[in-house]
């Protein structure tokens, strides 16, 4: 009996302290702190969301206004870690009017330095992938994208239809159809700007700009070098200097000293290289790509152009 007794009355103290608990928040709140009608403040949030959704649109609205004053044709040719960097820049920097070409396609291998390719976009056209981008992130961009190889046959289509660009940027890895482009480039007297090789360098700090008749000590600018002298020499009569065979366009390359080798092929590749190229006569064995240097060079070649 005594044990009930001590029970309900401990129980009783729990009630009487819950309802004087409950009371005593219902009384604090509504005559010491009282607080708006829950229907006014749900109002007052929405207004507050619109409010801010006006200011982003208007902030838009100025920021578009602002970009259509950059009023050029842009060419990028190549689109992998270097060009989609370049892209990249110039319609955030406010481009109107872009060409893309590229033939390839999005791999695996792309994913450590492209600048909007997904897991999901592997097997994708590199150009496609980045005019579905562009569209989205500017959807006032007028933008044409080209899934094909640039080759000798069909620069002047490629490059002068529907207009010629008011800048051209060189992001190929392929030395003959460079040494080709700049050949076209230079008789025309269009505005290129170029990357030399960012494959195997790891040391930003390395990268410089210089014109490509002055660049010393990179391997790749004096393979081309010897391309485009020798490709000039067919049409040497044309020239109006005939000693200067070398186009001075604007570059950007590293004096980084290369100390890593092609990747190994594998057994079953090693007999018979050939089958194994693409069809325009494109390199089996790659160089390992340290993704921030192909993002430098993207970033540097962007804003060298702009």
């Amino acid at each position: 009996m005594e044990l009930e007794q001590l029970f309900n009355s401990n129980y009783s103290l729990y009630i009487f302290f819950y309802l004087f608990g409950f009371i005593s928040i219902y009384l604090i709140d509504k005559y010491i702190f009282p607080q708006e009608n829950s229907t006014e403040k749900i109002y007052i949030i929405q207004e507050s969301i619109e409010d801010k959704k006006n200011l982003n649109k208007k902030k838009f609205s100025k920021y578009i206004n602002h970009l259509s004053k950059i009023d050029k044709y842009y060419i990028v040719i190549g689109l992998g870690g270097v060009g989609s960097k370049v892209v990249m820049d110039l319609i955030r920097a406010g481009v109107q009017r872009l060409k893309v070409i590229d033939y390839d396609l999005v791999t695996l291998s792309s994913l450590n330095r492209h600048a909007f390719a997904k897991r999901s976009d592997v097997g994708k056209f590199k150009s496609d992938l980045i005019k579905e981008y562009c569209t989205k992130t500017r959807p006032d961009i007028i933008i044409e994208s080209i899934e094909k190889p640039l080759l000798k046959e069909n620069l002047e289509k490629f490059l002068l239809f529907p207009e010629t660009p008011d800048v051209i940027i060189d992001c190929i890895d392929d030395l003959n159809t460079k040494a080709d482009l700049y050949k076209f480039c230079f008789l025309r007297k269009l505005k290129l700007f170029s990357s030399m090789g960012a494959g195997g360098k790891c040391d930003p700090t390395s990268i410089r700009f210089a014109k490509f008749n002055e660049i010393k000590g990179e391997i790749l600018s004096k393979r081309l070098k010897y391309q485009v002298r020798k490709k000039m020499k067919e049409e040497i009569d044309i020239l109006n200097d005939k000693n200067n065979l070398v186009p001075d366009f604007e570059c950007v390359y590293s004096v980084e000293k290369n100390k890593r080798d092609l990747a190994e092929l594998d057994e079953d590749k090693k007999e018979n290289v050939d089958q194994f190229r693409t069809n325009f006569n494109e390199r089996v064995r790659s160089l390992p790509v340290f993704a921030c240097m192909p993002s430098s060079f993207g970033h540097c070649l962007g804003s060298l152009s702009i």
